[in-house]
């Protein structure tokens, strides 16, 4: 908190492009329009995040503007968002856990939730970025299965879901999966899941429409066919499956259909309409055959996002981690276990159990695809881990009926068994306490604790000061220091690790790790006026290693393009183009 208001500091790079954007738009760039201008100029790099995470921040921001400077009130807003959002996430799961454990349990919920390293990095100081959002969006979508957002539920539940698609589509599987079960569900039983149904179908058709038109200009309504992103694409996912919804609802009161109403012939209907809605989507939308980033190039993919860690799937997680991510294995396997064995159990007593189970398998299988669907996903566990230890309690007080210390060392130790902060102590204790800037569902980097430090300490205003005096001009940086460029000073970027921008991604990581002369035809194609990468630690570096851009920086031997701005064994290195 500290750093965030005194220097400026944000946890990582999409946390300042929020920023970025929130202040754009608060200095009169258009709604639709969430182009960041002084990113790949002249162009500028076309961003694809929701406009609606930025309407909070930006009424924080303009409210702490009657009492100070623009600069003091976005640090503050920066600071009081994510502790709301961890208020209000806590504040559901707390009542979800009441609904399915009982209010008893309550201290449990809250145990489990704050002691997730998942928690500790998507709530803190200074995290803008969208994920934050989401996961409360999961919870309040569990909840409301759970009919736990009063007579309305289904409704809300509708609501959310598409809410959280057009934010992101961080829980696209989750949602997906959910919907999915809620028409099995019919199919099984369809009299008591009728309403159910009927209620969040037309919630859905009619949210996505409306959140639709809001996000989208009119003038792209038809032509805004994105995979990354809300589009024409995704309403029409969500349109067909709230026809499907009311379709099904409909023929349940059909008397020829009761003629023929057995589980055979529900589910041969729910199989064609799945087969009416998936073929016309690939037919028109093609492109989204390859999934989100179906887009990205091959080049791209290749020298860029296969780079990406979150981006990779929990068995090469494993090959590149063994200790921490064999540790975060063995967790998911718990999980997975208790899940299972908690919906075995108390299924006849909470129904709704079935469909949040099929949500944490739906979170844990995923993570074989992509390990960043934990970031998220991995928050259904909770109340599977409440029930959990209040049957063991139970069971312990049975055989242990004295409650000695040995009831109470047992209970402790299922406990911690069943939080990922244990397991993340037995994956650096595994690794030689190798300390790792790590979290259950990304590990950014293998870094030490002294590049972690030397990564913050290159994203604040100190570090960029000596920018400010100087004339806006280009500059080439790496991709994670790039969009704190863009909040502390006047200047232009490059890039950032936003996919869409690929020409100016290839651009930089050319420059960062071809030849000083490829280095300096790009310097020359893209008038850059300054140079400025964190160094990330001191690495050694032989004598006989290829000389690029980087690997000069760190070992002080520029070419003679370049000479120093910030002091050569500053972390953020700022140097002048010469020639």
């Amino acid at each position: 908190m500290a750093l965030v208001f005194s220097q400026g500091v944000l946890p990582g790079p999409d946390d300042f492009l929020r920023l970025h954007q929130v202040q754009n738009w608060l200095t009169g760039q258009d709604w639709y329009d969430l182009t960041a201008y002084r990113m790949s100029p002249t162009i500028g790099a076309d961003i694809h995040w929701s406009r609606l995470v930025d309407i909070p921040i930006a009424a924080i921001i303009v409210f702490f503007e009657f009492f100070t400077d623009s600069v003091t009130a976005s640090r503050l807003a920066a600071i009081l968002w994510p502790a709301t959002l961890f208020l209000i996430a806590i504040s559901a799961m707390i009542a979800l856990c009441d609904r399915l454990a009982g209010k008893k349990h309550r201290l449990l919920a809250l145990f489990f939730f704050v002691l997730s390293i998942n928690t500790m990095a998507e709530f803190k100081p200074g995290r803008l970025d969208h994920h934050n959002v989401q996961i409360v969006l999961l919870i309040l979508i569990m909840l409301g299965l759970a009919k736990g957002l009063g007579r309305y539920s289904n409704y809300w539940v509708g609501v959310l879901m598409t809410l959280s698609l057009v934010v992101g589509l961080d829980s696209i599987i989750l949602i997906i999966g959910a919907l999915g079960f809620l028409a099995l569900n019919w199919a099984f039983n369809q009299s008591e899941a009728r309403q159910g149904l009927f209620e969040t179908g037309m919630a859905i058709g009619i949210s996505s429409l409306i959140f639709y038109g809001i996000s989208t200009a009119p003038e792209n309504w038809l032509s805004n066919n994105a995979c990354d992103a809300y589009s024409a694409f995704y309403v029409s996912v969500l349109v067909l499956l709230s026809i499907s919804f009311l379709f099904l609802v409909a023929i349940s009161k059909w008397s020829t259909f009761e003629k023929i109403d057995n589980l055979a012939s529900r589910l041969i209907i729910g199989v064609v309409l799945a087969g009416i809605i998936i073929v016309p989507l690939f037919y028109f939308f093609p492109h989204c055959l390859d999934g989100p980033l179906g887009n990205v190039s091959p080049e791209l993919k290749l020298r860029w996002l296969d780079k990406v860690t979150e981006a990779k799937d929990l068995v090469e997680r494993i090959e590149t981690n063994p200790s921490y991510w064999g540790a975060q294995a063995i967790y998911l396997s718990i999980v997975s276990f208790i899940t299972l064995w908690v919906v075995f159990k108390r299924l006849a007593k909470s129904p709704v159990l079935a469909i949040l189970g099929f949500i944490v398998l739906i979170c844990i299988l995923g993570s074989f695809y992509q390990t960043r669907i934990l970031r998220t996903g991995i928050y259904s566990i909770i109340p599977f881990c409440v029930i959990f230890v209040s049957m063991s309690w139970d069971c312990l007080s049975k055989k242990l009926p004295n409650r000695n210390v040995f009831t109470y060392l047992a209970q402790s130790i299922i406990c911690l068994a069943l939080t990922s902060t244990f397991w993340f102590v037995i994956g650096l204790s595994a690794g030689s306490f190798k300390s790792q800037k790590a979290t259950l569902a990304t590990v950014q980097t293998n870094a030490n604790n002294n590049e972690v430090e030397n990564l913050l300490e290159c994203t604040s205003d100190l570090a960029m000061s000596e920018l400010l005096d100087i004339m806006p001009s280009h500059i080439i940086s790496d991709l994670n220091t790039s969009t704190a460029l863009l909040v502390h000073t006047p200047h232009s970027v490059e890039a950032g690790s936003y996919h869409r921008n690929g020409e100016s991604i290839l651009n930089v990581v050319s420059f960062l790790e071809g030849s000083l002369d490829h280095s300096k035809q790009i310097i020359d194609q893209r008038g850059v006026g300054f140079v400025v990468i964190c160094q990330e630690g001191s690495p050694s570096i032989s004598d006989d290693a290829k000389l690029t851009i980087s690997t000069a920086i760190a070992m002080n031997k520029l070419p003679e393009w370049l000479e120093w701005v910030s002091n050569p064994n500053a972390s953020l290195a700022v140097l002048k183009v010469t020639q």
